[in-house]
């Protein structure tokens, strides 16, 4: 991965200013998001993503605070990660920046999903869920989907939940239906939330399951 490029927003080019481009005042969490790379600039990291299928929306979001960015990271015990310019010297990861936003839609953390070996870890521990956003959006065509993995998630335009800390992420899925595409998977999720939604799985997959 280009780790030698500076994370400015442009590679090679000046820093961004936030208000250029209409924002506003930003929290931390915005302000280091936009001081990453975006992925699109990042030849490595995004043909790598394009390769597992992760394209076009999931890549680009939804507004200028939601595309993937791309930026090398410690990860550390717990599922959390420092940036790697704020402990030099450590071994780096490349990842993939995702912002993590809260049940109003609101950036309240990034996550970093490794490029090489697909961990998942969040900088602050924000949110007990990617897709978080979505889960008081009205399910029109169905039930709310909760992925098994982010690669999923991603791949489905980050459509649905991809749950990291299934006893947290309970109050907010309580009363949800949630949608899986695996039985086993869906009986694992009923067991790990402490909270009981319903949770329903493809009628092919109940059936071989029986």
């Amino acid at each position: 991965m280009d780790t030698d490029l500076p994370f400015t927003g442009v590679p090679n080019g000046p820093p961004i200013d936030p208000r250029t481009l209409g924002l506003g005042l930003l929290n931390q969490i915005e302000l280091e998001y936009l001081a990453c790379a975006p992925i699109v600039c990042v030849e490595r990291a995004w043909s790598a993503l394009y390769r597992l299928g992760v394209r076009g929306r999931a890549v680009n979001g939804r507004d200028h605070l939601d595309a993937l960015a791309a930026e090398p990271v410690v990860f550390f015990p717990g599922a959390r990660f420092e940036l790697a310019k704020f402990v030099p010297g450590n071994p780096s990861t490349p990842a993939a920046i995702i912002p993590a936003r809260d049940e109003f839609a609101d950036v309240v953390d990034i996550a970093a999903w490794g490029l090489e070996r697909g961990e998942l870890a969040l900088w602050r521990g924000a949110v007990p869920a990617l897709g978080l956003e979505n889960v008081a959006r009205p399910q029109i065509d169905g039930p709310l989907i909760a992925h098994e993995s982010v690669l999923s998630w991603l791949r489905a335009d980050r459509e649905g939940v991809f749950i990291i800390d299934a006893a947290r992420a309970a109050r907010w899925l309580d009363g949800v239906t949630l949608g899986v595409m695996d039985h086993e998977f869906g009986r694992r999720l009923r067991e790990e939330l402490t909270v009981t939604p319903q949770i329903v799985a493809p009628r092919e997959k109940r059936r071989r399951a029986a």
